[in-house]
């Protein structure tokens, strides 16, 4: 009797392909559940260090900052976590593909890459402990991702507060017939819709940069070679992400809306996500095309990539 696989009579919805299709969440989710068993993440980042050198790099920067304003200025902090998390995002993923470029590239100039490539895993498996160990180093990773979560969490709580207190305000008790507070919930979704920009730009950079720094180290036989082509093509694909997002979603859309006669509060909270669409679907086109080239460049197939969420 042939083998019927358990997946052969389940029907395919739109949503399963979605989630095979997007990169980005099984990429996110193996950064946060690295080789851990793996030698090369355990000499580098379970092991203690040898040397009380420590490596110095944005993450390292924008850490120490928070901290020590949280610490001696906690109103200038507060002031200043808005531009911070705009900023975060592109900084951090610049920071992700110099550290995982420079990490494989270094391998290459040690001569030892080929004999890492032979391990079980393969190449990519060697690729993904270097740099999941780069990434980790000095636990800049988990603690930057605590900074963003908790400070978007509490600027979602912050904002539902305001609206709470700005629907109390406005309230009209005598009034039998009050009017609805549209305006009110419609700046509670615009400010949704950008908390959400901030959470997917930080995301989608960090996992951008790591595959850049990887497509990349295939290429480069240097630590030189790495940073300067990681640093060029990654602020390249950035900055052409930001400019189609603008062009279509601050031009082209608002045309079509007005065409369409599409006005009201709501209908503006509706163009704030429907930007936030045309950001994260732009760039997650970015990173599956930069995921398919290392899957090409290296000569694996599918089924040997899914390791890395084992």
């Amino acid at each position: 009797m042939a083998f019927t696989p358990r997946s052969a009579g389940r029907i395919r919805w739109p949503g399963d392909w979605l989630r095979n299709a997007a990169v980005t969440p099984r990429l996110w989710r193996a950064l946060n559940r690295p080789p851990a068993t793996h030698p090369l993440f355990q000499r580098t980042v379970v092991l203690p260090a040898y040397s009380s050198a420590h490596y110095l790099s944005w993450a390292n920067l924008i850490i120490s900052l928070i901290l020590g304003l949280s610490r001696y200025a906690p109103t200038l902090l507060f002031l200043l976590m808005p531009f911070i998390l705009l900023i975060l995002g592109l900084t951090y993923g610049l920071d992700c593909a110099l550290r995982v470029g420079s990490a494989i590239a270094r391998e290459r100039e040690n001569d030892t890459y080929g004999l890492l490539s032979l391990s079980p895993n393969g190449p990519l498996g060697a690729m993904w402990a270097l740099a999941t160990s780069a990434i980790y180093r000095n636990h800049d990773f988990m603690r930057l991702r605590g900074i963003v979560r908790a400070s978007l969490l509490t600027g979602l709580a912050a904002g539902i507060v305001v609206t709470g207190i700005a629907l109390f305000v406005n309230a009209d008790i005598f009034n039998r017939f009050p009017q609805p507070p549209t305006p009110i919930y419609a700046g509670l979704l615009n400010f949704a819709a950008i908390v959400g920009a901030l959470y997917v730009e930080y995301v989608q950079s960090v996992a951008l940069g790591v595959l850049v720094g990887l497509l990349v180290s295939t290429y480069a036989r240097s630590r030189l070679d790495a940073s300067m082509w990681v640093f060029g093509v990654y602020l390249l694909l950035q900055m052409m992400i930001y400019v189609l997002t603008m062009v279509v979603g601050f031009t082209a859309l608002p045309l079509a809306a007005e065409a369409l006669a599409v006005r009201g509060d709501f209908a503006l909270a509706g163009l704030s996500f429907a930007r936030l669409g045309i950001f994260v679907l732009m760039r997650e086109v970015v990173i599956a095309l930069a995921w398919r080239g290392l899957q090409t460049r290296l000569n694996i197939t599918p089924a040997e990539s899914t390791f890395i969420n084992r």
